[in-house]
């Protein structure tokens, strides 16, 4: 292969992978069962869960106990070898019942993914994630409009 047509396969392969990252998070934010074929090898690994009727399972159990779920996609690296490739991301989720009340504090997430291309598309075929909770700010918040400078 010739440089430019290298230089424009990572960079359709960069992509086709940022769009694996941010269509896991649409299809837990969504509910979006059947988008998780898409996502996943049929063998794939994703946290302790392994198989794909596994991880249908363990997202169905997540929309079970949170109503809202808001997953926003940061800090994408990705490393491309062939049809084979890591990713590490993050994500700020936000998530909750459907009243404020019920709403948490954010949670960072961080996932290390080891991808494969099955019939021309990316898949995830391994993915370890580790949450982190927010800590509980020391003070209440301060109302808006509120001068500071007392």
């Amino acid at each position: 292969m010739r440089e430019p047509e290298k230089s424009v396969r990572y960079l359709a392969d960069r992509m086709a992978i940022q769009d694996l990252v941010h269509n896991y998070n649409l299809a837990l934010d969504l509910r979006e069962d059947g988008l998780i074929d898409s996502l996943f090898t049929v063998d794939a690994v994703n946290g302790d869960k392994v198989g794909i009727d596994a991880i249908h399972e363990a997202y169905r159990r997540t929309w079970e106990k949170f109503t809202e779920l808001h997953h926003m996609s940061t800090n994408l690296v990705v490393e491309i070898d062939g049809d084979r490739a890591s990713a590490r991301s993050k994500s700020i989720v936000l998530r909750g019942g459907s009243e404020l009340e019920t709403a948490e504090f954010p949670i960072y997430v961080v996932y290390d993914d080891d991808l494969v291309r099955v019939n021309g598309a990316w898949r995830i075929q391994r993915r370890r994630f580790a949450g982190y909770p927010h800590p509980i700010p020391a003070q209440a918040p301060i109302a808006a409009g509120t001068d500071q400078r007392k």
